[in-house]
């Protein structure tokens, strides 16, 4: 479940409930996770953008739209940056950008006709999606979550997913993401890999597993 904290961020969870009205074929969406190797800290170095990054938004986008990966095509224009074309079930595709760089950031921006939205890490709200009111709002959330020493709804997220999974120890019942969720994101890194070795072809992903 470690790849999988970003359901339990609470805009996103605002951002999936907001999509269930949208037509499928009227959503376009484009996310970016960036982290600052520096100030991440990290236990161990990590190895590829793909595998440490990337992962978390496979499985984010496969929950926000509600549908599986169809296909993968990947390209890398840098050693620590990776770019992803994710194709689902149903026609609507999604672009992802991972990668290590000097300055850590998140967000997932979706149009739907004449409406849009945008999550970012350091926000706790979907719209307006730019422009100098969003900044200004998000300048004056994080002034009054300093002032009350809160933590943001990205930290957060962490705190519920691991209440969530042990609820599921506690009463034995299914962990929902699940296994097949783990799968599902796993057989997209692999075919974005075959996809690097290709050319930048697009690539099937297998069906996920139902058992």
């Amino acid at each position: 479940m470690v790849g999988f904290s970003r359901r339990w961020w609470e805009p996103a969870e605002a951002l999936r409930r907001a999509l269930d009205a949208v037509p499928d074929d009227q959503a376009s969406v484009e996310t970016t996770i960036v982290n600052d190797l520096g100030a991440w800290d990290a236990l161990a170095a990590p190895v590829d953008p793909l595998d440490d990054l990337a992962t978390h938004h496979l499985d984010l986008l496969r929950f926000l739209l509600d549908r599986e990966i169809a296909s993968v095509c990947a390209r890398r224009p840098g050693a620590q940056e990776i770019e992803l074309q994710i194709n689902f079930q149903g026609g609507i595709s999604a672009r992802c950008r991972a990668a290590f760089g000097p300055r850590s950031g998140e967000s997932i921006a979706v149009a739907t006709g004449h409406r849009r939205f945008a999550v970012r890490a350091g926000s706790e709200r979907l719209r307006p999606a730019e422009g100098v009111g969003r900044r200004a709002i998000d300048v004056w959330d994080s002034a009054v979550r300093r002032l009350l020493r809160g933590r943001g709804s990205l930290t957060r997220s962490y705190e519920h997913q691991l209440r969530a999974f042990l609820a599921c120890v506690r009463s034995g019942a299914p962990a929902s993401p699940g296994p097949a969720d783990g799968i599902a994101a796993l057989h997209a890194i692999e075919a974005a890999r075959r996809s690097l070795e290709q050319g930048a072809a697009d690539v099937p992903v297998p069906p996920t597993p139902t058992t």
